[in-house]
């Protein structure tokens, strides 16, 4: 009886020796974001609760059409809606001339804001001959961005232009690290996996934690630099290949500079929000609904509009 319970009490250590290692791994790469995620676990959401996403053999996870969840934390309570596309529902305008996809993460998607808060909302608002819709997800990085895209384009009803939102940390979202995976792994998620394959991303199917690599061993930074650049060019490609424009748009936290570089090389179009001030909640780093106004109003006074507007000019209009 004393060896089984030795046995077990050996292996519920071993288990919190690795739990912390892999803590510290989080903690070492993002301090500022983790400890905040420590101290205010209800900030961060599981799947259930919500119940807005579904696994993705493509994804990883994605929204649930059709579906709508309450989100609660001690800074706000709002109710998500999500469209027949999987997309944050924007009313559709009478009479739009093209449709406008907005790719990225939680800032897009609005955490935290009700439907008609969030910036492409707001945005949709002023820009009435597009048909704004706004399929960003919490948690999702370049590689969703760009597997999203695909199927866009094999749609009857690709998008006429394309606006991927993207943070500094999207870089070390991008690959299979475990520190990320172990955070995707407590709200029962997996992730894309994509390898550089003569130059473009190839995607590798679905993994999960076990999976994952050590984000501190040599050469990992640059792998992951290099994937995000090779997402990057192929989003671009892509758009070019339809005639149609990628803008990215760059929120909180610079990218390393190999991705400027990318964006310089490649005559990828780019607005550098990274140093805009927006209010955000009181015990969550995202920003309300007075830091989505902002948002918008810093694209609005940008050249997005103008692009957009030679956009519809060039293109025959048609029933959507």
């Amino acid at each position: 009886m004393k060896k089984i319970f030795f046995i077990m009490m050996t292996v519920i250590a071993t288990s919190i020796v690795i739990e912390i290692f892999l803590l510290y791994g989080m903690i070492k790469k993002n301090p500022k974001k983790y400890f905040y995620y420590f101290i205010h676990p209800h900030s961060a959401q599981k799947m259930n609760p919500i119940g807005i996403w579904e696994n993705n053999l493509l994804l990883g996870y994605a929204h649930i059409p059709n579906a709508q969840g309450v989100h609660q934390t001690s800074d706000f309570s709002v109710t998500y809606h999500i469209g027949p596309e999987g997309e944050r529902f924007i009313p559709k305008p009478e009479h739009p001339k093209g449709r406008l996809l907005f790719l990225g993460d939680s800032w897009t998607f609005g955490h935290g804001v009700q439907d008609d808060e969030v910036y492409p909302s707001i945005l949709a608002k002023e820009w009435q001959d597009w048909w704004v819709l706004n399929k960003a997800v919490m948690g999702w990085g370049t590689v969703h961005a760009y597997q999203l895209l695909l199927q866009e384009f094999k749609s009857a009803t690709p998008p006429d232009a394309v606006i991927y939102q993207m943070l500094g940390d999207h870089v070390d979202r991008n690959y299979i690290t475990k520190q990320w995976l172990h955070v995707l792994a407590q709200y029962g998620r997996s992730h894309p996996h994509f390898e550089v394959v003569h130059g473009r991303p190839e995607f590798q199917g679905i993994v999960t934690l076990p999976q994952g690599e050590d984000g501190d061993l040599p050469g990992f930074s640059r792998k992951k630099i290099e994937l995000t650049q090779a997402l990057l060019r192929e989003m671009n490609r892509l758009c070019r290949e339809k005639n149609i424009p990628f803008i990215v748009i760059l929120f909180y936290g610079k990218p390393p500079e190999a991705i400027y570089e990318t964006f310089r090389k490649e005559h990828i179009l780019f607005l550098d929000l990274t140093g805009l001030k927006t209010e955000i909640f009181p015990h969550d780093g995202h920003p309300n609904s007075e830091g989505h106004k902002v948002m918008a109003a810093a694209i609005q006074n940008s050249f997005i509009p103008l692009m957009l507007e030679k956009t519809l000019r060039h293109k025959s209009v048609g029933d959507l």
